[in-house]
């Protein structure tokens, strides 16, 4: 049994939610790893263009890289690899070397696409932001890369659900990060870009790892109370979370699929909300 800690404020009931199937409609990083890599062919394409043939090795080797992505997609799939070993080629074949502001752009445009094609679940971070308003802590725990869940909510209208703690230009949003920053938001436990000379890699650490990164920064480092915290999810990935929390509190993403709704419902007691005034209704006390 965890450890009870102390009250954050009487009776309120925090609530912690995931982010791809959760706030967006998307399930996984797929979208943003393939806009990512689109960005970076069409600059060696450009360099190519303008005398440096040498740079087509590089396309190549994007070519190579998806195939084995999706080589180890399958075996995923098959349940003979973790998920995290399924983006180590991204890092390598894509990302290591890049300029960040390549990155950080592609995840920005990435983010207010999501918003301007209603992929964002608005009815679900105003019912956060009236959590908010009546006492709660909101909280973010994603294998997502940081920026993009900070942007997306930014730009949906909901800057306050992410204040920001770290150095960032606030005219564009860019968070600099050193290889040492967890997260640039407060209580957003998600994956990260790690820079030292040019981008190194996206961290992959919270694949596969949500209850301990929700026991360890949740629970224990913020503070977060078991028997009164809500979590918002949508795949099986979160259910290991659901087995630390009271029967009751996970609640179902509207994104989630009818299969996943009734599993959540039948082994953790989860609400399954489809209207706005369920939602609301489910994540109060």
């Amino acid at each position: 049994m965890l450890k009870e800690y102390k009250p954050y404020g009487a009776f309120m009931v925090d609530i912690v939610s995931d982010f791809n199937g959760t706030i967006i409609e998307p399930p996984t990083c797929e979208p943003e790893n393939r806009r990512i890599a689109l960005a970076v062919k069409d600059r060696e394409v450009q360099a190519i263009k303008t005398g440096r043939i040498w740079r087509a090795g590089k396309l190549l080797g994007l070519l190579g890289t998806k195939r084995e992505i999706e080589r180890r997609l399958s075996e995923y799939n098959a349940g003979l690899r973790p998920l995290a070993e399924v983006y180590e080629p991204f890092n390598t074949g894509v990302l290591r070397g890049q300029e960040p502001l390549l990155v950080w752009d592609t995840l920005d445009s990435y983010a207010r696409e999501l918003v301007a094609e209603r992929k964002v679940d608005k009815g679900l971070l105003r019912a956060f932001a009236e959590a908010k308003n009546r006492g709660s802590r909101i909280g973010f725990l994603s294998a997502a890369i940081g920026h993009l869940i900070g942007r997306t909510i930014t730009y949906a209208g909901y800057p306050d659900l992410v204040g920001l703690v770290q150095n960032t230009d606030t005219a564009i949003g860019r968070v600099l990060l050193s290889p040492s920053v967890i997260s640039p938001y407060n209580d957003m436990v998600a994956n990260r870009m790690e820079i030292t000379n040019g981008v190194d890699r996206f961290t992959l650490d919270v694949y596969g790892e949500k209850a301990r990164k929700f026991e360890d920064e949740f629970l224990r480092r913020r503070g977060y109370r078991d028997k009164t915290t809500k979590y918002v999810g949508d795949t099986a990935d979160d259910l290991p979370v659901a087995e630390l929390l009271p029967r009751g509190n996970f609640v179902v993403s509207r994104y989630a699929t009818d299969a996943f709704r009734q599993q959540a419902a039948k082994h953790y007691g989860a609400a399954t909300p489809t209207k706005i005034d369920d939602l609301r209704l489910a994540l109060r006390d």
